[in-house]
């Protein structure tokens, strides 16, 4: 999974599917928030482009870590089906910062 992350408060993420009866990469798009008033920050990725993966008004409600070495720790739950997770588990995802070439 790719995600980019945009000054905008755009997002694009990525990911491949290969299982499914459309083998490739989906690219989704929206807008995200982050509240980084409390220890574990908090982000919330909405608006998105795509009716078939994520219903109407769901928000991916999450939380993330600033690790080391341009790390990013994210772990969270669409509002459909859940709420916000409070601590990391074992299914959080690590994601490593990579500069993108011109």
């Amino acid at each position: 999974m790719i995600y980019h992350f945009k000054d905008s408060k755009n997002v694009s993420y990525s990911y491949e599917v290969p299982e499914v009866e459309f083998s490739g990469r989906r690219i989704t798009n929206g807008k995200y928030s982050i509240d980084s008033s409390g220890a574990t920050w908090k982000i919330d990725i909405y608006g998105f482009n795509d009716p078939s993966q994520h219903p109407k008004d769901a928000r991916f409600l999450g939380i993330i870590e600033l690790m080391k070495n341009g790390k990013l720790k994210l772990e969270g739950v669409s509002s459909a089906v859940g709420k916000r997770p409070k601590k990391f588990s074992n299914k959080a995802h690590i994601f490593t910062r990579v500069k993108e070439s011109k």
